[in-house]
């Protein structure tokens, strides 16, 4: 159907329709209780659960973070080294490295 799918292994029991099943009710993934409110985030490195009443957070830490790393890419691009990025001159010349 194209769309992506993420597993760590498989599951050897068949289905059937038989049960009822249950919505709306926890369930634990990877030993993480997952709720119907929680946000369920994913890339090619993995998945990430996000608490519904943390959301609002992450989404800021998020943007800060993408703000950071276009502001090191535009300071890149600009000529400035990542070792003045970094700050660690002073570690390079202690151990008598340029």
């Amino acid at each position: 159907m194209g769309f992506p799918v993420f597993s760590r292994g498989l599951s050897i029991n068949g289905t059937n329709k038989f049960q009822p099943g249950q919505v709306g009710v926890p369930v634990v993934l990877g030993g993480i209780v997952v709720r119907t409110s929680d946000i369920i985030v994913g890339d090619r490195d993995g998945l990430v659960v996000v608490l519904a009443e943390e959301v609002e957070s992450a989404i800021e830490a998020s943007e800060a973070r993408e703000d950071k790393e276009k502001k090191t890419r535009d300071l890149l691009a600009a000529g400035t080294s990542t070792v003045e990025l970094l700050g660690v001159q002073k570690l390079l010349d202690s151990f008598g490295m340029r």
